[in-house]
């Protein structure tokens, strides 16, 4: 299926301007750069919910408040991302939280325990920029590569980014 997004725009009608309408054609989902779907307020109220509430089915208790139920990437680290030669999409990971201590001989440390989201560009063909196969490096026929791919190594420096700590279901619902 065809998407659009509509737009105001202008057009020439009889050599005088007007206002109009602009529906300008999106890529389809069967490229990267089309992959998704907008959704209504509704619909995205009710799939977050549904979300919640299997969360609490599965949790021993019912209490979801340590659950992570939300992202946040920041607009300056998205765009850098996506502004990458041929990125065409992004990718992104779970991983363990990455913790500053203000020490200058161990600035940072692994926190197994917390989850974080790193987010990497991705190009046409679903594979990881700067991240080709061992074997293959021109990455001919190959599809979906990631860097955590076994023979996967890395030919050429390219952004990754954590994302800000994801939210648990308690810092949302107590936002007023």
């Amino acid at each position: 299926m065809d998407k659009f997004i509509k737009a105001p725009g202008i057009s020439s009608v009889d050599g005088m301007l007007q206002p109009v309408e602009i529906n300008y054609k999106l890529a389809d989902d069967t490229t990267v750069a089309g992959f998704g779907e907008f959704f209504t307020e509704s619909a995205t109220k009710e799939i977050i919910r549904r979300h919640w509430d299997s969360l609490a089915q599965k949790a021993v208790d019912g209490n979801i408040d340590d659950s992570i139920v939300a992202i946040e990437i920041g607009k300056e680290m998205l765009m850098m991302i996506l502004s990458q030669k041929d990125c065409q999409g992004i990718r992104v990971y779970y991983a363990s939280s990455v913790q500053a201590t203000g020490d200058t001989n161990q600035p940072f440390i692994i926190d197994d325990q917390k989850c974080t989201l790193i987010a990497v560009g991705i190009n046409e063909y679903g594979n990881e920029l700067g991240v080709a196969l061992e074997n293959n490096l021109s990455n001919t026929n190959v599809k979906n590569l990631s860097l955590m791919t076994p023979g996967a190594v890395i030919v050429d420096d390219t952004m990754r980014s954590e994302t800000n700590p994801p939210r648990t279901f308690a810092s949302i619902k107590n936002i007023r």
